[in-house]
């Protein structure tokens, strides 16, 4: 059985780039793929930062929206994207 992590997140690039760090070192052997959702409106030097730290990541799927839509919206097109068996949900604050 495949399993998937689905983090949408507004576009804070410190706080992604923290996530990231601790997904790699403590939990991305426990999936078989991430999908980031950056849904913001960001200028696009922190797009273009954040999209490097996404796709330098193992296993990660970069999603972006420039503009700002809905947090259950994004969560459904990650659904729709995603084909693994098992899809748990997480926000960029850690919380399951």
């Amino acid at each position: 059985m495949s399993r998937a992590a689905l983090l949408p997140t507004p576009g804070d690039p410190f706080l992604l780039n923290f996530w990231l760090k601790y997904y790699k070192r403590f939990w991305m052997d426990e999936v078989d793929a991430l999908y980031v959702y950056v849904n913001s409106p960001i200028e696009r030097e922190a797009v273009d930062y954040m999209r490097n730290l996404v796709q330098a990541t193992p296993k990660a799927i970069w999603m972006y929206s420039p503009d700002q839509i809905e947090h259950g919206l994004a969560i459904k097109r990650m659904l729709d994207m995603a084909t693994q068996d098992h899809i748990m949900l997480i926000e960029d604050d850690g919380f399951i």
